[in-house]
């Protein structure tokens, strides 16, 4: 058995969780009890309730859920809804740029997995993957506060909506790719990176509406 797949059904077996460690939900439809995560560039690590660490592709990682969330409200963990556990950090936001809260978290799990330290190697940092430069012209101060990181984060996409008539798939490719190659290309720019990116936060953002109707 490959490590990737040992750990996840060992992750199947810690039925016995205590209730303040979270579920991460994966692709598979398998879940499992962590006691923490981190988020580096496209990889995340899990910490396994009981013993245990793997890290995993980020895509694989379809939620992190708080296990009393889902416990109070007798949730399935893959219908819960995206990050419940930032809804007081996305909701401000995304009433205040105009944004849908779904759009916010679908983007928050593609750059950081919902993981407030998460860093890139290209330097960004925070739930929605800040770079310094930019988190100073939009006005954060505290890069790694999940209150102004994400307030940045949204500010800086609705300038993006905005300046692509709202198509969101466009707003998606800039995001991720700069404003200058989305002008070059007039569109998504030819990028394998930023193509699959914008199809994954596409997917994600589909699935988030979902769950929050």
């Amino acid at each position: 058995m490959k490590p990737i797949a040992a750990a996840l059904g060992c992750g199947m077996l810690l039925a016995a969780a205590s209730a303040s460690a979270e579920i991460a939900v994966m692709e598979s439809g398998k879940i499992l009890y962590v006691d923490k995560f981190e988020r580096v560039d496209r990889e995340v690590t899990l910490y396994l309730t009981g013993g245990g660490v793997v890290t995993v592709p980020s895509e694989i990682v379809l939620n992190v859920v708080p296990n009393e969330i889902v416990e109070e409200k007798g949730e399935e963990p893959e219908r819960a809804p995206l990050f419940p556990q930032l809804d007081e950090v996305i909701a401000p936001a995304a009433e205040k740029y105009g944004i849908e809260p779904a759009l916010v978290a679908a983007v928050i799990w593609a750059e950081s997995s919902g993981d407030p330290n998460a860093r890139s190697s290209r330097g960004a940092r925070g739930l929605m993957q800040l770079m310094p430069e930019t988190a100073k012209e939009l006005g954060v101060t505290r890069i790694l506060d999940p209150r102004e990181n994400v307030d940045g984060g949204t500010k800086y996409l609705r300038r993006m909506l905005d300046a692509h008539a709202g198509d969101v798939r466009v707003a998606l490719a800039a995001y991720n790719a700069g404003p200058e190659a989305v002008r070059r290309y007039r569109g998504i720019p030819p990028y394998k990176e930023t193509e699959e990116y914008v199809s994954r936060v596409m997917r994600v953002y589909d699935r988030a509406r979902g769950a929050a109707e």
